[in-house]
């Protein structure tokens, strides 16, 4: 009797190790594009990014850019990430340098990248790239 509950016992907590190592870690910097931006005056774009870090992370770049046209109109803005663990929406506006946007299609990137420690001797990123719809 004593050796199937034995069995038992180490069937459940092996299931749960292996239950355990499946759960994907959430990065230390997440980053994604929302996939529609909104055109505003003077032909900027005012996109959104989703971004989280972990606490206690120093952001030392945070930026958004834009192209249209096979890159003759770009633009890139920074993006004021604030890390505390959670994930923040940021409405971010970019300027193009020359010309302006205009509705349709649009390449967008985000990147992040962070201090993981105090002495800045471990860095993490996240960045997510993809088209957009300007409307």
């Amino acid at each position: 009797m004593r050796t199937p509950m034995r069995f038992l016992v180490v069937l459940v907590a092996a299931l749960g190790l292996a239950w355990a190592g499946s759960v994907p870690a959430q990065a230390a910097v997440a980053v994604s594009i929302e996939p529609e931006a909104k055109l505003v005056a003077n032909g900027a774009v005012r996109a959104v990014v989703v971004a989280s870090c972990d606490p206690g992370h120093q952001v030392l770049e945070a930026h958004l850019s834009v192209s249209q046209d096979n890159q003759a109109i770009f633009g890139q803005t920074g993006i004021p990430v604030r890390c505390d663990g959670k994930s923040h929406k940021y409405r971010v506006t970019v300027t193009p340098l020359e010309g302006a946007f205009h509705a349709g299609d649009a390449f967008a990137s985000a990147f992040v990248l962070t201090c993981a420690d105090p002495t800045c001797g471990t860095t993490e990123q996240g960045q997510d790239a993809r088209t957009i719809t300007v409307r």
